[in-house]
């Protein structure tokens, strides 16, 4: 029984001094965690996860991280580095989790000595083959349930997957590969698949598939389209260059899939470098103001470090829409501005952790400095917002009495939705984080 635990007289008294005073925790100043660049990786960093542990992992092309060794993949718990069994001999491109397990992929045909053909699956102890991988290397990965259940996407250089064909992109079931259609090409030419992301802004679940290529499932399609999970469709007249990264962000306007590059325009209209799908048409993000001839934006992600999100992005620009901004630059949606004070070279990729109580941004790239902070290939910066208030059970922007009541109501339990460190258990220690932001 519930009251062997905690008591009808001990809850009535939390819930009377609780309900009466609001307590937000301590408070909180966004800042640098220097540590993770001194001594951070020795080369480039080009893609970060987050674990089921709340670690970010890193991979890219480096071979060690002070005095250790480190093949090209590393996990950072916010205080050390630590290495994921040997790693790869050759450069790892991208990350993501997929049924509690790390994947990996990029241009390594080997993982600990055995056959992993561009992408490799670690489940805690080893890296695994995955289904006979790729036929060349594997450049974008990502989750999504658009053709029902969550499956793992693929996307590159390939055009063979587990032996069958899949023309630059395919999905991963977990336990076979199978191809999306037709897949993207370009007609007599080599093309590429750099970026997927699910995405939807009111028509439903869909997968933006990003690169280099003018064909998908057949139909004209100008280097980014749409897979519904069952057929491809363009996005309009698509954009006029490569589209490196995805993401999908909230201006005001509502939800809309932004795309980012070294394209020029979208829609036939003037976009440099980054545009916004709204689900019918494209339209510049910002002006028409410079981004820099020959500059690339790579990165793209949603932050929000206390006071709104805003989009974020990366790559080797010195201009933002026209306005001096090295590297980083963030979108609030009305302007561009530098973000962090820039970074000294290529910043390749970006990602945020909402899970922790404080919001993480990991900044992985080339540069050896952002800001005026040194940091070798990696940063991370701590905010103060969180996806949702701690203790927040039922989402509804207040921790409160009801919130205390479904905790109480799963006391000793395994529920996830009411285990508010992932601890695996409800117990005294989720009541305390709950207490200590009620009325937040």
């Amino acid at each position: 029984m519930k009251q062997e635990v905690i008591g009808q007289f001990t809850l009535i008294a939390l819930v009377g001094i609780f309900a009466a005073r609001t307590f937000a925790g301590d408070p909180c100043t966004p800042h640098w965690n220097e540590s993770i660049g001194n001594p951070g990786p020795n080369g480039e960093v080009f893609a970060w996860t987050i674990d089921t542990n709340n670690n970010a992992i890193a991979g890219g092309e480096f071979l060690a991280i002070g005095s250790g060794s480190f093949k090209n993949i590393a996990s950072w718990d916010g205080a050390s580095w630590s290495p994921l069994g040997s790693g790869f001999e050759e450069r790892v491109n991208a990350l993501e989790m997929f049924n509690n397990d790390c994947y990996a992929a990029g241009v390594f045909v080997t993982a600990e000595g055995n056959s992993a053909p561009h992408i490799a699956r670690w489940t805690g102890a080893a890296w695994n083959d995955v289904g006979g991988g790729a036929d060349n290397a594997i450049l974008a990965l990502t989750t999504s349930s658009v053709s029902g259940a969550e499956e793992l996407y693929a996307g590159g250089l390939f055009l063979n997957a587990g032996g069958a064909t899949a023309k630059r992109i395919a999905r991963w079931d977990g336990a076979s590969w199978s191809a999306l259609g037709s897949g993207v090409t370009i007609p007599g030419e080599a093309s590429v698949v750099y970026a997927i992301k699910e995405f939807d802004i009111g028509a439903g679940p869909m997968l933006a598939v990003g690169g280099l290529f003018t064909v998908a499932g057949g139909q004209f399609a100008s280097n980014i389209a749409i897979w519904d999970g069952a057929a491809w469709s363009p996005m309009g007249a698509g954009v006029d260059g490569a589209v490196r990264a995805l993401a999908v962000f909230d201006d005001g306007a509502g939800p809309a899939l932004y795309a980012a590059g070294a394209f020029d325009t979208a829609g036939g209209a003037p976009a440099k470098r980054v545009a916004k799908w709204n689900g019918s048409v494209w339209s510049s993000v910002g002006g028409t103001g410079s981004w820099g001839i020959g500059s690339t934006v790579r990165s793209l992600t949603v932050f929000d470090e206390g006071d709104g999100p805003v989009l974020l992005a990366g790559g080797d620009f010195l201009l933002a829409d026209g306005i001096s901004a090295q590297r980083l630059a963030s979108w609030d949606g009305a302007q561009w501005t530098e973000a962090f004070g820039g970074a000294d070279s290529k910043v390749s990729a970006i990602a945020s952790n909402t899970a922790a109580t404080e919001t993480q941004l990991f900044i992985g790239g080339a540069f050896t400095q952002i800001g005026a902070l040194a940091s070798d290939s990696a940063g991370e910066w701590i905010g103060c917002a969180t996806a949702g208030i701690v203790g927040d059970l039922n989402n509804d922007g207040t921790v409160d009495t009801a919130d205390l009541g479904s905790l109480i109501a799963s006391f000793g339990t395994s529920d996830p939705t009411a285990d508010i460190n992932d601890d695996g258990i409800v117990d005294t220690a989720d009541l305390g984080l709950l207490i200590a932001n009620f009325g937040a």
